[in-house]
């Protein structure tokens, strides 16, 4: 998944999930990744 402004970033338990608002896409991802799409 790469970086738009229709990304949701939130936590469930013990992991991080971004969210596509527009295409409804799910998709874990490790801190690594995070910080990778949020300096895009």
């Amino acid at each position: 998944m790469k970086s738009s402004k229709y990304n949701i970033v939130f936590k469930n338990k013990d992991k991080k999930l971004i969210f596509n608002t527009l295409t409804c896409a799910l998709a874990e991802i490790e801190d690594d990744g995070i910080e990778i799409l949020e300096n895009i």
